[in-house]
């Protein structure tokens, strides 16, 4: 729902200057500046904006998420894991090599190059 929560942002800032037409904040060179200093922008809030562009289907977004009594069920755990590693390996030379995990079992395989891959690179 964060997402949806933007329009409200946007429509509470909308008075505030340095917005585009879709109310999104400009940013400004003075920004940079320490916050201690006076500046010669500031308004005061009105009691009353008009709103943002996108408040309208942001509203609507959220009605759809909780227009039931309950709110929707999420698996937020996993009913089963999986391990990935990065396991050992020798690409050096004329060797090769690879190895992985499978449950409890390691599994692996080595060896050396036949002849007619002699001569090519490791990255072969």
């Amino acid at each position: 729902m964060t997402p949806f929560l933007k329009g409200f942002h946007l429509t509470l800032n909308r008075w505030r200057p340095g917005r585009t037409a879709d109310m999104w904040k400009i940013r400004h060179p003075l920004e940079d500046l320490d916050w201690d200093q006076p500046r010669d922008h500031q308004v005061s809030p009105p009691g009353w904006v008009p709103p943002g562009p996108r408040l309208v289907d942001d509203l609507r977004a959220l009605q759809l998420m909780f227009q039931e009594d309950l709110p929707t069920v999420r698996l937020l755990r996993p009913t089963r894991m999986g391990i990935s590693t990065y396991g050992i390996g020798d690409a050096s030379g004329a060797g090769y090599g690879s190895a992985f995990v499978d449950d409890s079992s390691i599994w692996f395989c080595f060896g050396v190059w036949g002849a007619d891959a002699e001569d090519a690179s490791s990255n072969f």
